[in-house]
């Protein structure tokens, strides 16, 4: 069971962490619902104590509070040329997840306004995450993670939806 949990960790790890920022060839524009606060690092480390597991932060990864929420979106470039697709990302985390014996409330792909999202939803450690990867925007993708407590969940969904009708990408030409 360790070992399918550190496995699993290191398949997250790797999609979160082994990819650099992007922000020079692609930004994700988007508008916050109202009453969404954006956290300093150390404003970060203070709220997500609240969390018994909680994404270790990245550079350059924007956060934010909002009703008991915390958000984090990031920008992504892919790795040595090697673009995936997001049906299959989606079958590794659901192995994964199988594997592990998480709890998977959600694991779907859908299209809002013309861009594909795989959005998945799990408990993990008694809190729950509301995740979402974009498809690729130039040679990037943007996540988004929810962390939330169960008595949280309508909200999470509700913030989840306003912040994917809201969010556009500058598409840049590759030099």
């Amino acid at each position: 069971m360790k070992n399918i949990i550190l496995t699993i960790s290191a398949l997250l790890f790797s999609l979160y962490a082994f990819s650099q920022d992007t922000t020079s060839t692609q930004t994700a524009v988007f508008n916050l619902p109202k009453g969404s606060k954006k956290l300093s690092k150390q404003q970060y480390s203070d709220y997500s104590k609240s969390f018994k597991k909680r994404p270790d932060l990245l550079p350059n990864d924007h956060t934010y509070t909002k009703d008991g929420l915390l958000i984090i979106i990031r920008n992504r470039a892919i790795e040595y040329n090697i673009k995936t697709p997001l049906q299959k990302r989606k079958m590794q985390l659901d192995d994964g997840f199988k594997e592990a014996k998480l709890y998977v409330l959600q694991s779907s792909i859908e299209n809002i306004d013309g861009m594909n999202y795989l959005i998945f939803e799990y408990k993990i450690d008694g809190d729950y995450r509301l995740n979402f990867y974009t498809d690729y925007v130039n040679d990037s993708y943007t996540i988004g993670i929810i962390n939330y407590k169960s008595e949280d969940r309508e909200k999470a969904h509700q913030y989840l939806d306003k912040l994917l009708k809201n969010l556009r990408f500058k598409r840049v030409a590759n030099e």
